[in-house]
C-alpha cells in the first residue's frame, strides 16, 4: 500500500513538473514579441528573436539556394515590401523539427492558404545560407538534412516558414510574415536579365532605422564621388545630429570577408569624415559574412545607422 502511494506521488509530481516547465516555457518570451495571430505556436514552444519594422524590400525565397556568377540566393524568389515581423521560435526538447514544421503548414493548409514553394532536408540547401541570407537569423545554421521551409499566401499576407535541428540538438522554427504589401515582384536567378529589381527607398530607412547604401562595394570600382553621390540627401541630417554613426562592412566572402568588410566600412568612413563628420562619432564595424541585420544582395555592402 505504501509503494502503492509513492509511486502515485510520483506520477503527480511528474505532472506538476510537466505543467510548470510549460508555465515557464510560456513566460520565458522574448520580452516585447508577440505571436501572429493567423497561426497558434507549437506547443510550449517560446520566442527567443523578434523583430517588427517596415520593410521596402523583402525577398520571398521561391526556390532553394543556388550560386550564381559568385552569389547565393534562392534561385527564384518574390520581393514585396509592407510591414515585415520576423519571429523566431525554440521548439522544447524531445520534439523534432519536422513536428514543428508540419504543425504550421497544417494549419496554413486547413486555412485555405496558397502553397507557393516547398523544400525539404538537402534539396533546399545549405542551411547556413537559409539563416544568414534570407533570414539574418545566425540561430538557424543548422543541419542540412532536418530542414524544411515553406512559402505560402494567407488572405493579404505572405509567409515564410522554416524549422532546422542545430548542431547542439537544438530546434528553432522561424515564422516571416509580409503584410499590407504595397509592391511586388518577381525576380528569378537564372533569368535576371528578364526581370528588373524594384529600387528600394533606402533613405526612408536611413530614417527610420538604418539601411544599406544601394551600392556594391565588391562588384565595382566606385569613387569617392560615387559613394558621396548616394549619401548626399542624407547627408545634412547625419551632420545636424549628435548620435553615433554606425558604419558597418559586409563581404559575402566567407575568406577574408572582415577585412573586406572592413574596407568597405573604412571607404565610406572617409567620405563621411571629409564631409565634416566628427570623427569620434563614427563607430566602425566589420561585420565580415555574418550581419547582424537581414544581409543585402550586393556582394559587398556598407550599413548606417544613428544610434542613441
Amino acid at each position: 500500500m505504501v509503494r502503492m502511494n509513492m509511486y502515485r506521488v510520483k506520477q503527480v509530481l511528474s505532472g506538476l513538473m510537466i505543467f510548470v516547465a510549460g508555465s515557464v516555457f510560456a513566460e520565458a518570451d522574448l520580452r516585447g514579441s508577440s505571436d501572429y495571430d493567423g497561426l497558434k505556436r507549437y506547443p510550449l514552444s517560446w520566442i527567443v528573436e523578434y523583430q517588427a519594422e517596415t520593410s521596402p524590400d523583402y525577398q520571398l525565397a521561391l526556390g532553394k539556394m543556388k550560386k550564381k556568377s559568385g552569389v547565393i540566393a534562392p534561385e527564384k524568389s518574390r520581393r514585396l515590401s509592407g510591414q515585415l515581423r520576423q519571429i523566431t521560435y525554440r521548439i522544447p526538447e524531445g520534439h523534432s523539427a519536422a513536428e514543428a514544421f508540419d504543425f504550421m503548414a497544417a494549419q496554413l493548409q486547413q486555412q485555405n492558404a496558397e502553397e507557393l514553394f516547398r523544400c525539404k532536408s538537402r534539396q533546399c540547401g545549405n542551411s547556413h545560407q537559409w539563416a544568414n541570407q534570407v533570414f539574418g537569423v545566425s540561430r538557424l545554421y543548422g543541419v542540412d538534412r532536418t530542414q524544411s521551409y515553406l512559402a505560402a499566401k494567407l488572405g493579404g499576407d505572405y509567409i515564410a516558414v522554416y524549422s532546422v535541428i542545430r548542431g547542439n540538438k537544438r530546434v528553432y522554427l522561424q515564422l516571416d510574415i509580409l503584410s499590407d504589401k504595397s509592391s511586388e515582384q518577381v525576380s528569378d536567378a537564372a533569368s535576371a536579365t528578364e526581370t528588373t529589381k524594384p529600387v528600394q527607398d533606402w533613405q526612408t530607412a536611413f530614417s527610420v532605422g538604418g539601411a544599406w547604401l544601394p551600392l556594391d562595394f565588391a562588384t565595382s570600382s566606385l569613387t569617392d564621388d560615387e559613394i558621396e553621390a548616394v549619401i548626399r540627401p542624407i547627408l545634412n541630417d547625419i551632420l545636424a545630429d549628435s548620435r553615433i554613426l554606425v558604419v558597418m562592412g559586409y563581404s559575402v566572402q566567407t575568406e577574408n570577408g572582415l577585412s573586406h568588410s572592413l574596407e568597405y566600412a573604412a571607404r565610406v568612413e572617409s567620405v563621411l569624415l571629409e564631409k565634416g563628420v566628427i570623427r569620434e562619432r563614427v563607430n566602425l564595424i566589420g561585420a565580415g559574412n555574418l550581419s547582424v541585420v537581414k544581409p543585402p544582395e550586393q556582394q559587398g555592402a556598407v550599413w548606417l545607422q544613428l544610434m542613441q
